[in-house]
């Protein structure tokens, strides 16, 4: 029987067979991504997908309010919001890059596989592990998932493999992450009244509309909460208050309207501010540079 560190090992060489340079590498399977990176970056914050993603080589650190997550070799995370998070590469090199792969959490796939569960389970699922809730989770990469994500890299070398049997591995892959995880309570969090999917709707409702003023009634609304309830289930589970999100996600938004070339004053405009020098002053404060020295330095 082979090791875990054997296991690993061969499970590394063939992700470095598919990805031989930086950067994200997107596959024949829509949602399913290969990474390298070669470089240690500071911390920088990205807007992460739902999403599981796992690390074979490297070390990052992923923080989320006062969370703290280590993906490093041989972990996953589960990701199930929109999260604005600060990351930061602290172990990474051309010998030996920051390697791994991810796959976005389909809500439809996701739903189906939870409801064979329920159907094989009976009752509804109850919370049983200690861990608090979160919508950023991280553990050790379990052998199953280790070995069903090997199946599902091998079949790329070959597209009609990728998309048929591919495609087949990926409810495998549900299946185990759904199950290998019990600490988690990922059946219980996940269904359609529980705690992720109330702050969803609020969540969603703030991404289709970045371009308006949004407050926390409008959310409260959407969400069928009180605003204090509401308030409560964001910092619980993305350790920021429904406000302290808006803005992120709004200036990080802007930050890459930015870097596609729009103007600083369009930028503003195109994330709901009516204030070009309040966006200004909360842009500098966020990326430690005003919005109109970013669009000189992408020049």
């Amino acid at each position: 029987m082979r090791s875990d560190c054997e296991k690993l090992f061969n499970f590394k060489s063939l992700i470095e067979r598919h990805v031989t340079e930086d950067g994200l590498h997107f596959t024949d399977l829509d949602g399913f991504v290969l990474f390298r990176g070669s470089q240690t970056h500071s911390a920088a914050q990205e807007l992460y997908q739902p999403m599981m993603v796992f690390c074979v080589q490297g070390h990052k650190k992923l923080m989320l309010g006062e969370q703290v997550a280590d993906f490093k070799t041989g972990t996953a995370c589960g990701i199930f919001l929109p999260l604005p998070v600060i990351c930061e590469v602290i172990e990474a090199s051309e010998e030996a890059p920051l390697l791994g792969g991810g796959l976005v959490l389909d809500p439809v796939r996701l739903s189906k596989m939870m409801l064979k569960l329920d159907r094989l389970i009976e009752g509804e699922p109850k919370r049983s592990g200690d861990l608090d809730i979160s919508a950023l989770l991280a553990g050790d990469l379990s052998d199953n998932l280790m070995e069903t994500f090997t199946r599902l890299i091998s079949c790329l070398d070959n597209k009609k493999d990728a998309l048929v049997i591919g495609d087949a591995i990926l409810d495998e892959i549900y299946y185990r992450f759904l199950t290998d995880y019990p600490d988690w309570d990922l059946r219980y969090h996940l269904r359609q009244k529980g705690d992720f999917a109330l702050v969803s709707k609020a969540i969603a409702y703030i991404h289709d509309n970045l371009d308006q003023m949004i407050s926390v009634d409008q959310l409260s609304e959407e969400a069928r909460m009180s605003a204090s309830g509401l308030h409560k289930k964001f910092k619980d589970i993305i350790q920021l208050s429904p406000l302290q999100y808006i803005k992120l996600v709004k200036l990080k938004k802007a930050h890459d309207n930015i870097l596609n070339g729009m103007s600083a004053l369009e930028a503003s405009y195109s994330v709901g501010y009516n204030s070009p020098a309040q966006f200004s002053r909360e842009y500098k404060r966020q990326f430690g540079v005003s919005p109109s020295h970013q669009k000189r330095l992408r020049a």
